[in-house]
């Protein structure tokens, strides 16, 4: 039998029968059972598909997706993020008020109700993107665009297109995306960002970058756009780095 990634099966070992996930990575395929243990069968005629439910607590039992918001012990304190990605084992993690994420096993997690830094209230909250997708550059040298529709208070006003040279071209009617290209410039500014240009750094590009790569994953925008703000700064040797 085939067996794929992350599908539910029953083992025998000894005579006895466990019921786990297949479970695959770099290194190879194996099994992971209920109880957290991950062997590798020396005969896979004996793992078969399985219909039996995952037991509470056990791998499968809550699968953590991309976006999810949750809670984690670490260094003895209780820690809140935003789940960057995860497979049966463990978890990417993104702490709030952190850039880099960590992997956390997915045994150690739970729903966590706390808002999301990404939520904080700023000149742009009644805009979004309603949907995007990615599209391949044009040229040998460009990097992969996208294709988004902007809305505003759910209605959407706008579309991007990036080709892949980095900078978005919109399209639609001229006074929403004016109000658009406005706001966002308000929306880079009101961070303290002191070396981000909107207009030279394209306050439009800024806040689409934020708003589908960057806000799902819990970052808060002005922390988001300091760290870009450093970056500019750092490369023309204006400042450090600020702290966090």
């Amino acid at each position: 039998m085939d067996l794929s990634n992350g599908q539910r099966i029953e083992v025998t070992f000894g005579g006895t029968p466990f019921h786990g996930h297949v479970y695959e990575d770099r290194l190879g395929k194996s099994v992971l059972l209920d109880d957290w243990k991950l062997v590798v069968p020396n005969d896979w005629s004996s793992v078969r598909a399985s219909a039996a439910p995952p037991v509470p607590g056990s791998p499968g039992h809550r699968k953590w997706g991309r976006g999810d918001r949750i809670e984690f012990s670490f260094d003895g304190s209780v820690h809140h993020g935003t789940v960057a990605s995860a497979d049966l084992m463990g978890a990417e993690v993104i702490r709030d008020g952190e850039r880099d994420a960590i992997t956390i096993p997915c045994r150690q997690l739970s729903p966590s109700a706390k808002p999301s830094p990404a939520n904080r209230a700023t000149v742009m909250r009644s805009w979004s993107v309603a949907s995007h997708r990615s599209v391949p550059g044009r040229g040998p040298d460009d990097r992969e665009g996208f294709v988004a529709a902007i809305a505003k208070d759910g209605v959407v006003v706008a579309k991007a297109y990036d080709a892949g040279h980095g900078r978005s071209h919109l399209e639609g009617p001229t006074q929403p995306i004016v109000m658009l290209q406005e706001m966002a410039a308000a929306w880079v500014l009101d961070s303290g960002a002191e070396h981000l240009d909107p207009s030279a750094h394209g306050g439009v590009d800024l806040w689409l970058d934020w708003e589908m790569n960057h806000r799902p994953l819990g970052i808060d925008p002005h922390a988001f756009l300091r760290t870009l703000d450093d970056a500019v700064a750092e490369a023309a040797g204006l400042a450090g780095p600020r702290g966090p």
